[in-house]
């Protein structure tokens, strides 16, 4: 999902911002940068009206969060957290870990569902997701 995420906005903010092929991507005719490469060019992007995102993407960095190498060991099934599972009796997560990660997911799935609006210029969907979750 974050990598969804995370190559989504890189395809609206990047690739067409240099008149790249969205096609050549979506048909595998053209590869992705890595995850990390993405992130790096979607920090250092800049809109035309002097706005950035201003670490949105960097989170997902070790520098910052951490966050994909986190979700990475969930979704990469033989990783350490799995590992940890058959070998422990008692691995626990605090409510505040878990609500976290939930909290991060829902923020995904909010901001990936904006940026699906934007781009099919559905402004009344937009307008009402900003309504529903008082993201303004």
């Amino acid at each position: 999902m974050l990598e969804l995420y995370v190559k989504s906005y890189y395809v609206e903010f990047i690739v067409k911002n240099r008149g790249g092929s969205v096609d050549d991507l979506l048909c595998g005719k053209a590869k992705y940068p890595s995850f990390f490469k993405m992130v790096e060019q979607l920090e250092s992007y800049i809109q035309a009206h002097g706005k950035e995102f201003g670490g949105a993407f960097s989170q997902f960095t070790k520098r910052n969060m951490a966050s994909y190498e986190k979700f990475s060991f969930f979704s990469h099934g033989t990783g350490p957290i799995l590992q940890a599972f058959y070998t422990h009796d008692n691995i626990t997560y605090t409510t505040k870990q878990i609500s976290d990660v939930l909290k991060t997911a829902k923020g995904l799935f909010i901001t990936l569902s904006m940026l699906l609006f934007v781009v099919q210029n559905k402004k009344d969907m937009f307008s009402t997701l900003l309504m529903r979750y008082k993201v303004v």
